[in-house]
């Protein structure tokens, strides 16, 4: 019998190989249908982030129509979970919550906006295939403790970040909405366009391509996400040493005003991820900038320790690791801010304004508003127990 068992492997090797390579081929197939299917749409991205941006992709984002859904997949490694969107111009808002959606072929000469998507929550499969524990714990007081969502979920942070880029009105973020995206949108593509990964990937591409397969064949369910703009002509911007130290050493004279304006973006970028426990900055990649601007981009693993921060909170002023991995000083907060910047902290201050003016609860009031509401970040807490995980915590209702 073990004989036979043995004999058989030769063809099931074959077989397999066969299934990959006709995976491989029809992926690429499917990406050519997809492509040819384009000829009469125009693509928009966002071009800008001001206030009158905001006007035309807000309501794109909220209720255009999904004409297309695939899964994004970077050209470096990304932690979370991405998928890119097309979406029609919107119609007036339609009574289901979830996103409607066309075939690319039934669209006349029509113009698409482009956007990418993060996921709020987990998406529920069977706990064998790697899935994350729920959010809600109930230990032996039958106490709720509510855990932070992992690294790999970032649309709640992403979020937030960019409900208080505009209570500051820093237009540094793109705008972004929640909104429940069918997962026929977001999964029943996917075994087209994983194809290659499926097979070349190694062991966790193909648990993540076959448990994003299984979704999409599963009955339609609602999954919530962030959607925002997708934007080109994206690059790496990273401050120098030499504007570290006009922003470290006070008793130095300005630099030229060529570069003062740089300087306070600098300052100010700092000081947006100081509020939103955003340590991710610390890498070059993520210094980011768009026609010369410099944006506060992918917040997604902001509120990194919980509403009571962590030792290291102030490390987020020293600026980029090439900055704190200089010779000369290991690391140094920056102590010059713009002037601007300062006096409205200070007037949104919990001490300085009234509960209601206070720049928590603004953001409380603001994201608040939204489809998809986390009650993680914006009620009181308390660490439990020795938990390890920084960002573990029992709720205090009020």
């Amino acid at each position: 019998m073990r004989l036979v068992h043995l004999r058989l492997l030769p063809h099931v090797a074959c077989v397999g190989v066969a299934l990959c390579l006709c995976l491989v081929g029809y992926s690429f197939l499917s990406i050519g249908l997809y492509r040819d299917a384009m000829p009469h749409t125009t693509v928009r991205t966002l071009e800008d982030i001001s206030a009158v941006s905001d006007a035309e992709w807000y309501g794109v984002l909220r209720f255009g129509a999904i004409v297309h859904g695939e899964l994004y997949r970077p050209k470096i490694s990304a932690v979370s979970e991405k998928h890119i969107l097309l979406l029609a111009a919107p119609a007036p808002p339609a009574a289901s919550r979830i996103a409607p959606s066309m075939p690319l072929s039934l669209l006349p000469h029509t113009t698409l906006y482009k956007a990418v998507v993060k996921l709020s929550a987990p998406v529920p499969l069977f706990s064998f295939w790697g899935f994350d524990p729920p959010l809600l714990d109930v230990h032996e007081s039958h106490e709720a403790v509510y855990r932070r969502y992992p690294r790999t979920i970032q649309g709640i942070p992403e979020l937030a970040a960019t409900h208080l880029d505009r209570i500051l009105k820093n237009y540094r973020k793109p705008p972004a909405v929640s909104r429940y995206v069918s997962s026929r949108v977001l999964y029943g593509q996917v075994w087209r366009f994983w194809g290659v990964q499926c097979v070349v990937g190694g062991v966790h591409a193909l648990k993540r391509c076959v448990r994003m397969t299984v979704l999409g064949l599963l009955p339609e369910f609602r999954v919530p996400v962030v959607i925002a703009p997708w934007m080109d002509g994206l690059y790496e911007d990273p401050p120098s040493l030499a504007m570290k130290r006009y922003l470290v050493e006070p008793e130095l004279r300005l630099p030229p005003l060529s570069m003062q304006e740089r300087m306070l973006e600098v300052s100010d970028v700092l000081v947006f991820d100081y509020l939103v426990d955003e340590h991710d900055r610390a890498w070059v990649k993520n210094w980011v900038s768009h026609d010369g601007q410099i944006l506060q981009w992918d917040n997604g693993l902001a509120f990194n320790h919980g509403p009571f921060g962590y030792s290291n909170c102030m490390d987020i002023l020293c600026g980029p690791v090439h900055w704190i991995e200089d010779p000369d000083v290991r690391c140094q907060p920056i102590c010059r801010f713009r002037l601007k910047t300062i006096e409205q902290l200070r007037l949104m201050a919990p001490g300085g304004a009234g509960v209601e003016d206070s720049l928590g609860e603004r953001l409380r009031l603001s994201i608040a508003s939204e489809d998809i509401f986390h009650p993680f970040e914006f009620l009181m807490f308390e660490h439990f127990k020795n938990d390890p995980d920084l960002v573990s915590f029992r709720v205090r209702y009020k």
